[in-house]
């Protein structure tokens, strides 16, 4: 494997800045949430799962294919950018099952950090309310 340049490495970093940025909120509701929850961590883990699967397209197989599942030359190889085939493929699948999701919990048309605000209000607090509603 061959060592990302600096430059490179950077602008990577930038470009996930939003996706880090809705994760990091993610982990906040998460971390909110087990500190009230009274019972078993089964029962919490599953609850917040559940929760989740309103703002996330359930995982298929195609999107949890990793190393494991194919041979390494396969692996390493496999050209799954939005330019490639079946990058395209995967990609329009997986958008519509995200706008089938998001539909499905109202909240179409919004960029995905307001759903996540919207969807774990409750476990975000004030400072976290719904940026919508304070405009």
């Amino acid at each position: 494997m061959t060592e990302m340049d600096e430059s490179d490495r950077k602008q990577l970093q930038e470009d996930d800045t939003e996706l880090k940025e809705q994760l990091d909120l993610i982990i906040q509701g998460y971390q909110n949430r087990y500190k009230k929850y009274a019972g078993g961590l089964n029962d919490f883990w599953r609850s917040f799962m559940q929760d989740l699967d309103g703002i996330l397209p359930e995982l298929m197989p195609e999107d949890r294919c990793n190393r494991y599942c194919l041979s390494e030359n396969d692996y390493y190889n496999l050209d799954i950018t939005e330019e490639s085939e079946i990058g395209r493929e995967w990609h329009d699948l997986r958008m519509t099952r995200e706008k089938e999701v998001l539909a499905k919990g109202n909240y179409s048309g919004l960029d995905f950090i307001d759903v996540i605000h919207r969807h774990f209000a409750d476990s975000l607090g004030s400072e976290s309310s719904d940026p919508l509603e304070n405009s």
